[in-house]
């Protein structure tokens, strides 16, 4: 009997053992590394969580530019249930998203007023890409513009995300782990290249 309680016990254990995986990039603009993101995911039982943090400083004629990026999903059984996006311009709140899921349909929110109705199940959006090579996928929810985005392979291993805004972000993947973000933008593009990773298993 004793070996039976033990059994379910470590069982149970097993089932809320916390999973964490940390990522780190670095931003880089004309071959200079101009700030880092931090990207994490844990999960317990059938909960997951990503977290980000970008941090960038830049000099634009002359004067000096920070910009910081914080944002958050959470997942229950692969299900996107809410996210939060968070931008500052040299200290000022330069944009904000909001998105919580009520069941059947999503309701968002964009800085400042603009609200938003999601009428599907979110199962992958462009923070999964960070731990999941979108193989066989051709749209990915972004939770900064809250719309899907079409997702096309342009050679191995490497994909196209289209965004609304007409700009694109390019992935490049080696053995199903992200490796480069390749942004490209009318005025800059910006190489946000994989540092280094970690993963462990808190006891």
């Amino acid at each position: 009997m004793t070996k039976l309680l033990l059994i379910l016990l470590l069982f149970c254990i097993k089932l809320n053992v916390l999973i964490a995986q940390e990522q780190s990039y670095e931003i880089i603009v004309a071959s200079k590394k101009v700030g880092s993101l931090r990207v994490s995911q844990t999960e317990k039982g059938d909960k997951q969580i990503i977290k980000a943090q970008t941090d960038a400083e830049v000099s634009i004629l002359w004067k000096h530019h920070v910009k910081k990026t914080n944002w958050e999903l959470h997942f229950e059984d692969d299900v996107l249930i809410k996210s939060s996006t968070i931008s500052h311009f040299n200290g000022d709140l330069e944009d904000s998203v909001m998105l919580q899921y009520h069941q059947p349909k999503y309701v968002g929110y964009l800085h400042p007023d603009q609200r938003i109705v999601i009428d599907r199940p979110i199962v992958i959006t462009t923070s999964n890409l960070y731990y999941r090579e979108p193989l066989k996928i051709d749209s990915v929810f972004s939770e900064r513009f809250l719309a899907w985005c079409k997702l096309e392979l342009v050679s191995e291993n490497k994909y196209k995300l289209i965004l609304p805004d007409g700009t694109m972000n390019s992935y490049t993947y080696s053995s199903g782990i992200l490796k480069e973000i390749y942004v490209d933008r009318p005025w800059f593009n910006i190489k946000i290249v994989r540092e280094s990773a970690k993963s462990e298993t808190p006891k």
